[in-house]
């Protein structure tokens, strides 16, 4: 059953979007860093960023500059909440979300399993002002 195919722990290899004009765009860089996580009880969690993320110049972790909190939200998302498996689709229900338009709604997400991968679809989303689908590719660990 597809269910336990998710229970685990999966590193990102790659995220990229495609516009409706079929540009690709990579968010957080063609090195994007990010980690998705399933449990057997139904929850998920996931973080993604852009690998070379500045660092903050102060180590106080509330005391970074506008610009540099600008630049770290510009560069990260993540969010966790329940999923289930429908229809061939998996159901992210995000009860907690860096970007707060999600709090609190259902993610769809296409799914495809081939050896020790699984690869994410978005259906349509804005992007940078631009309609596209995202692909996230993960791999077991």
């Amino acid at each position: 059953m597809d269910e336990q195919r998710f229970v685990g722990s999966w590193k990102l290899l790659s995220l990229k979007t495609v516009g409706d004009d079929k540009s690709e765009f990579f968010p957080f860089g063609e090195n994007a860093r990010g980690r998705i996580m399933y449990s057997e009880s139904g929850y998920m969690s996931v973080v993604m960023m852009a690998a070379d993320r500045v660092h903050f110049f102060s180590e106080d972790i509330r005391q970074g500059t506008d610009d540099e909190k600008i630049t770290a939200a510009n560069t990260y998302l993540s969010y966790t909440g329940k999923y289930s498996i429908v229809d061939g689709k998996v159901i992210h229900k995000i009860d907690a979300s860096f970007f707060p338009n999600w709090t609190g709604i259902e993610q769809a997400r296409f799914y495809e399993f081939s050896g020790n991968t699984l690869t994410l679809t978005t259906p349509p989303l804005r992007v940078d002002g631009v309609e596209c689908i995202g692909y996230l590719i993960w791999e077991q660990e």
